[in-house]
């Protein structure tokens, strides 16, 4: 309430364009997310968790020696990736 909004339409346009922006405007409530907000908000309370979870166990390098060699690599690697991310995610 007490906000205001300024529509600015064309000087030609039709009455019913302008009946229905009008309505538009009346019936939009700010409150209710769009699909697409509903959808970002969704994804970035999955990552936050995966953030948490991941977080607290950390990949143990140590259950990987001796494998074989491509997933020791693998392992190592992700390893690094975690740290280059929780490196960027604190600004260094």
């Amino acid at each position: 309430e007490g906000s205001t909004l300024t529509l600015n339409l064309a000087a030609d346009a039709a009455a019913d364009h302008i009946k229905q922006a009008r309505a538009i405007v009346q019936n939009h409530d700010p409150a209710q997310l769009t699909p697409d907000q509903q959808t970002a908000i969704l994804a970035a309370a999955r990552l936050d968790q995966a953030r948490r979870d991941y977080a607290a166990a950390p990949l143990d390098l140590a259950a990987y020696q001796g494998r074989d060699a491509l997933l020791e690599q693998l392992a190592r690697k992700i390893v690094w990736l975690e740290q280059e991310v929780q490196s960027l995610r604190k600004g260094g």
